[in-house]
């Protein structure tokens, strides 16, 4: 997966929040989409600790897998 519009360098759409437990909330564009552990919250850790916005954006929307083809989706609950 590449970042042909290079949104992920131009406007770091994605955030995340490290939880107690190994635990990561994923934010696109301030909204709550996904809760991550496990492999995942290993690889971004990873990440984090290399410190490469670009790598970590593109980790975040692979993770979201919804978010690659432009049709974004919400969590329930979440305005």
């Amino acid at each position: 997966m590449e970042d042909k519009r290079a949104i992920l360098h131009n406007e770091s759409p994605f955030e995340y929040r490290l939880l107690k437990g190994d635990k990561a909330q994923i934010l696109y564009r301030g909204r709550y989409i996904k809760m991550i552990s496990g492999k995942e919250f290993a690889r971004l850790e990873a990440l984090i600790g290399q410190g490469d916005p670009y790598q970590i954006q593109l980790h975040l929307a692979k993770i979201t897998r919804n978010f690659k083809r432009g049709n974004e989706r919400m969590a329930k609950g979440s305005k």
